[in-house]
């Protein structure tokens, strides 16, 4: 699994998971089963990852207006093993009003 902060004041584009989920289907090994969006965080849950596996995404976040803020932690870890995990510090955002 894993847990993606969303900042204070943006908005994240469920139509880039969704199309994650579609793409990997049928297909085996560490693929993106489903995913939930709450009002702060993104939950991804992927299927039969192995060790040392890389997934890489990206996914679009829209300001909802100008602002500073720094994004929640983000975390991945095992569903059934949850102590199994590893963390990514948050990092801090600057949105400015086009000129």
């Amino acid at each position: 699994m894993v847990d993606l902060g969303i900042p204070p004041g943006f908005e994240p584009d469920g139509a880039a998971f969704a199309k994650m989920v579609d793409d990997t289907r049928g297909k085996n090994g560490g693929k993106l089963q489903k995913y939930t969006i709450t009002a702060k965080q993104i939950i991804l849950y992927f299927d039969a990852l192995t060790p040392n596996q890389t997934v890489e995404f990206s996914y679009p976040l829209k300001a909802k207006f100008p602002l500073r803020a720094k994004t929640f932690a983000s975390r991945v870890y095992e569903y059934y093993n949850p102590t199994v995990e590893d963390f990514v510090v948050p990092a801090e955002l600057t949105v400015s009003a086009k000129k």
